[in-house]
C-alpha cells in the first residue's frame, strides 16, 4: 500500500493543477478547453 503513496500523491497534485486552470480561467471569464487541460497534464 505504501509504494503507491508517491503515485497518488503525482495524480492528486495533476488534479489539483487542472481544478486550478479552471478556476484561473473561469474567474477571468476565458473559455474552458480539455486541449490545454490535456497539455497540461502531459507537461505536468
Amino acid at each position: 500500500m505504501a509504494t503507491y503513496l508517491p503515485l497518488y500523491c503525482f495524480v492528486l497534485s495533476a488534479c489539483v493543477s487542472i481544478a486550478g486552470l479552471h478556476e484561473f480561467l473561469k474567474a477571468h471569464k476565458q473559455k474552458w478547453r480539455w486541449r490545454e487541460a490535456v497539455m497540461m497534464a502531459a507537461y505536468f
